[in-house]
């Protein structure tokens, strides 16, 4: 471990503060981005200061820091340990990784850690002159509690599922502070500590994050180069019962996948077979590239309990903090609660003024979608370029590419290349097991070209095949 550890560290030195503070906070790095997981013991303070060439004090007051933060515990004969991540800055889970950089002070990072698009101009439009689009006494219409979510707002997103594919009512809808509280309030109103939940063996983060917190159990479902695998969703369902599945078959996060034909088919068939409930995440299913994807899975089995949700993030914005979440009627009911318990609503006039861009989706969406298409091409041109050995599968839709790293261990990676100025999501994070996927990155290209491409140019300098 120790030999590990010094490796990982890297140049940790070559900051400005007290020296202590330099290396708290490169071992803080490595906790937050997974480098270095729970129950793993660190190196005694004499030998890692002997191996850092430092006083055993700076590597005490290191340690003290980090056991006030509540990172790691000291223990007689048992040594340093990293204990669970219950206290870190952004809450203690898997996604540490995906948001380190945005607590910490990492001058010219680009931030390759989540897939944020800058706002769409109706966005811009909306925010600065809301008059334009809402008279005022609408946009300050009432109470302001609606736990349901405006009516309006409802209305109108039911509609353009409708319009796109997937028949939808305002009694169906729920509205959402994102798609990540209708992940949450699907994972704490219909599933119990225990209980299992079929997932993706690789999967949207915050899911992974949301299922531990909810105290359930994933079972993974093996994935093919065309999306989950039905026969395996098969013997999951059917050997293991689990309570949920919690499905990504629409431009998968992150490995970008689309699940097309009779396997959608026949997954949307077992899900109504075995009436075991399932949410199909369609967050990223308007990112299509202007060729749209195959209808939802609650197009393909109407009477089954599937439980869509989504999110006005990746078209419009993600600052919007909009999302939605579409079910039977009684779903939505139990559902409500829950929302109303977390925040009484999500906050009106956002939603309201984001029922006046909905005016504007089909534009917002082609334009989206044509900047991503070339956003992807000149990626792509650039990996080829900079990075020869590099594989990939060329994604149908979304803002991800899930790059393989030949031979190159993709946590010692992703750490060298924080030094370098870019920061990634390490294969591990993405995964149900926390321990393969281990020569992936996630790597979103919705970034001005220019920033991605000097992104891939760090990547190129750091990679050492």
């Amino acid at each position: 471990m120790q030999s590990d550890l010094v490796g990982l560290l890297g140049p940790w030195s070559g900051g400005n503060g007290p020296l202590y503070k330099q290396l708290r906070d490169a071992l803080l790095e490595l906790l937050e981005t997974g480098s270095l997981q729970t129950g793993m013991t660190l190196p005694p303070e004499r030998k890692l200061a002997a191996a850092l060439s430092v006083s055993r004090n700076t590597v005490a007051a290191a340690y003290a820091e980090l056991r006030a933060m509540g990172w790691i515990d000291a223990r007689q004969g048992a040594g340093t340990t990293i204990t669970a991540l219950g206290y870190s800055p952004v809450g203690g889970h898997r996604a540490n990784g995906l948001f380190a950089t945005l607590i910490r002070d990492h001058p010219d990072v680009v931030d390759l850690t989540i897939a944020v698009p800058e706002a769409a101009p109706v966005v811009t439009d909306v925010l600065a002159e809301p008059r334009r689009f809402i008279a005022a006494e609408a946009l300050t219409r009432g109470h302001g509690y609606e736990p349901r979510g405006d009516s309006e707002l409802r209305s109108a997103m039911a509609a353009t599922l409708t319009a796109n594919g997937l028949d939808s009512t305002p009694d169906q809808m729920l509205i959402t502070s994102g798609a990540q509280q209708a992940i949450s309030l699907v994972f704490r109103g219909l599933v119990r500590p225990g209980d299992l939940i079929g997932i993706e063996e690789v999967s949207f983060p915050g899911a992974i994050d949301t299922m531990a917190v909810a105290g359930a159990r994933p079972v993974p479902i093996m994935m093919t180069d065309d999306g989950l695998d039905p026969d395996h969703l098969e013997q999951v369902i059917t050997k293991h019962k689990p309570r949920l599945l919690y499905l990504v078959p629409t431009f998968h996060n992150p490995t970008g996948t689309l699940l097309t034909g009779e396997r959608r088919a026949r997954v949307a068939a077992l899900i109504a077979e075995h009436q075991v409930t399932t949410v199909d995440d369609l967050t990223l299913a308007e990112l299509d590239f202007g060729t749209p994807a195959p209808p939802p899975l609650a197009t393909l089995e109407p009477d089954a309990p599937i439980i869509s949700i989504g999110s006005m993030s990746k078209v419009f914005w993600g600052g919007l903090r909009i999302g939605w979440l579409r079910a039977q009627p009684n779903i939505v009911n139990h559902l409500v609660g829950l929302k109303t318990a977390a925040d009484l609503g999500t906050a009106a006039p956002i939603q309201r003024m984001a029922c006046a861009m909905l005016d504007s989706y089909d534009e917002t969406r082609a334009w989206r979608n044509e900047q991503l298409s070339e956003s992807l091409t000149r990626t792509i041109e650039a990996l080829r370029s900079q990075l020869p050995t590099w594989e990939w599968q060329l994604p149908l839709g979304g803002p991800h590419l899930w790059l393989k790293l030949p031979d190159t261990d993709a946590m010692a990676f992703s750490h060298r290349l924080l030094q370098a100025g870019v920061a990634v999501v390490p294969g591990p994070l993405l995964t149900v097991d926390g321990e393969s996927a281990t020569d992936r990155i996630r790597m979103p290209y919705y970034l001005p070209a220019a920033q991605l491409e000097l992104a891939i140019e760090r990547m190129a300098l750091t990679f050492d095949h």
